[in-house]
């Protein structure tokens, strides 16, 4: 597959991507889902809290790692979740946040992420 152009996507866009990403934490304690539950993050490998969490793909993305999927996406940094697993490379990838914090994306400081050697879970192609 070729790659698409990359976009530069603008202020308003980021911030209505991340309100609808953010939604589905409010979505879900409004259904009354447990929400304390925690889960381990594919990407990003941390224990996160379940709320906003989900399945794409085999992999499980915790909210912000899903946000930063949808994002690159949107922009076209990467074009599938496997794409966006296997292809983040240093300095590229921003640091995980938390649930609990704010997250200001245009002044987050970006740090090198360890490349990914290997596919997650274990039943993707080595």
């Amino acid at each position: 597959m070729a790659k698409k152009n990359q976009l530069d996507l603008n202020d308003s866009t980021i911030e209505r991507i991340t309100l609808n990403v953010h939604s589905m934490v409010d979505d879900r304690v409004e259904r009354g889902i447990d929400v304390t539950r925690s889960m381990r993050c594919d990407s990003c490998g941390e224990e996160k809290p379940a709320a906003g969490s989900s399945l794409y793909g085999a992999y499980k993305l915790c909210n912000d790692c899903l946000l930063d999927l949808t994002i690159a996406i949107a922009s076209g940094r990467s074009e599938t979740v496997v794409d966006f697993m296997t292809n983040q490379v240093e300095g590229e990838a921003p640091p995980p946040a938390s649930l609990a914090e704010e997250r200001d994306r245009h002044t987050i400081a970006r740090s090198a992420l360890h490349s990914r050697d290997k596919l997650l879970p274990s039943n993707e192609p080595v």
